[in-house]
């Protein structure tokens, strides 16, 4: 890349478009270096960004399932009733 040179713009006027909504476009080599000091500027039509990201919130799976496993399984089940029948017998005693 000539730092000599005058750095070469091709673009287009895209009205009110954000500058952010503009892709800037130029030859690099196979480092990832800039050859030139040319950029292309263009709006995307169709394009696709996808990321994975691995973070977790730390109140992620924090319902009532998660907190009492045992208590939300022996609701399902229906064998809380014979768990609160004891209990009530055992607060009379």
């Amino acid at each position: 890349m000539a730092k000599t040179e005058k750095p070469v713009e091709l673009s287009s006027d895209w009205g009110g478009l954000s500058p952010h909504l503009i892709a800037s476009f130029w030859p690099v080599d196979r480092k990832g270096k800039r050859l030139e000091d040319i950029t292309v500027k263009a709006p995307l039509t169709e394009s696709n960004l996808e990321m994975s990201l691995t973070w977790q919130s730390p109140f992620e799976n924090q319902g009532t399932q998660n907190i009492t496993p045992t208590l939300q399984q022996m609701l399902q089940s229906g064998s809380i009733e014979g768990f609160s029948r004891q209990s009530r017998q055992h607060v009379r005693q």
